[in-house]
Order: C-alpha cells, then structure tokens, then sequence
C-alpha cells in the first residue's frame, strides 16, 4: 500500500491462475450442486470462468461476479449473473461512464442492467456502494474508518456479502454489512490477516447507524 494515503497498489503474476481446465472444474461440480450461491473472479482465465458460470447456471445457483481483475467478458456471461460487484474503475471499464457521482453510478448501473444482470452493487471506496436492484436504488454511505492499507478491501466487501447472503439476508442489509466489514479491514495492514471478525463488525455497526439512502 501507499505509505501517504493508504490506498493499494497491486501487480499481479497469474501464473498457475491462467491453466484451469475443464476437467479440473469438472471434479468441482458435485460439490457446487449442494450450493445456493457462488462467488466468481476473474483471477483466472476466462473459458475457465465463463464455464464454471455456465454449469452453475444451468444447476439454478445464484452467481455473484466480482469482475476483478478486469477483464473483458460477454454480454452473454453477463446475463447469467444475478449479482454483479464492480468497484468504480471496473465500471468505467465495463460501461464508459466515469464514474465520480452517485448519478454516475446510477447510469453504470443501467447499462449492466441492460446486458441481463439483475443486481449491480458499484463499490466507491470511501464512498461507500451504491446499489441499483430489483427493489430500488440506492447509495450506502460509507462507516467511519481510520484507512491503513486499502489492499483486499474488495475482497473483503465480496465475501461478508456472500457469507450474509448464504444465510439468507436481504440483499440491502447484506451491502450494509459488507459495507462495515471493508470499513474495519481496511484499518489493518495486509489482506488476509487484516480480515475482521463478526463481532468487531457488529459493533461498529452499532456505534454508527448508517442507513441506505433510497436514490
């Protein structure tokens, strides 16, 4: 991370990443049929991707996409997804719209709505999310937090989303949760090991009462 601002800087080298098979994710699906939902990045090579959505799809799973590291993919992949978790540079890259506003994130938003995905959560950093779903719009203000290092706090917001999800939160309250998940994460050095537990979560979202802003 950057020592002056706290925000992250990250090279990456896929190697192994980039050689998943068919095959290989083949031996995985007896596991994902007792799935409700599944998490999918693009950390891997696409066909790898885009297969392992397809058969998840065809099995009735949920599927959120967490289109990072950025990479182009399908309107037709696109449109298998019901949840997609852009932060504001992956929107821009997936739709052309700068994204500086909650307006701008409003329109990022139609436009992935356009290529079939039902739910589109923007990450906007200290920002919050914003969030444009089958129940309304909406901008999540962001919790308090003293910034230490920003690396992982993506993947931080991704998975409290998907562990509130897979015990059946409403998807608004399962943004505000992720929401204060990143929030503590991010005021602890490093990715993994800065990864908060629920309770320090709940309490500050105790202390703070932020509420979703219907937009």
């Amino acid at each position: 991370s950057n020592k002056e601002n706290a925000e992250n800087l990250i090279a990456v080298d896929p190697g192994a990443n980039f050689t998943i098979t068919q095959e290989e994710i083949e031996t995985i699906l007896p596991i994902l049929s007792k799935c409700n939902i599944l998490l999918v990045q693009l950390e891997n090579n696409l066909n790898a991707v885009e297969y392992l959505i397809s058969q998840s799809y065809k099995q009735g799973i949920k599927i959120i996409l967490n289109p990072a590291p950025y990479q182009k993919i399908s309107s037709e992949m696109i449109s298998k997804v019901n949840i997609i978790t852009p932060n504001e540079i992956e929107a821009e890259l997936m739709t052309g719209i700068k994204i500086t506003t909650i307006d701008d994130a409003y329109n990022a938003s139609q436009i992935l709505h356009k290529q079939g995905v039902e739910n589109v959560i923007i990450t906007l950093g200290n920002k919050g999310a914003y969030l444009s779903s089958t129940d309304g719009q909406f901008h999540i203000p962001p919790y308090p937090a003293i910034p230490v290092d920003t690396t992982g706090a993506g993947d931080a917001f991704n998975g409290a989303l998907l562990a509130e999800l897979s015990h059946g939160v409403k998807l608004i309250d399962a943004c505000l949760f992720a929401n204060a998940y990143a929030s503590c994460a991010v005021e602890q050095k490093g990715t993994a090991f800065a990864m908060p537990v629920r309770k320090i979560v709940v309490e500050k979202m105790k202390t703070y009462s932020v509420q979703p802003i219907r937009f």
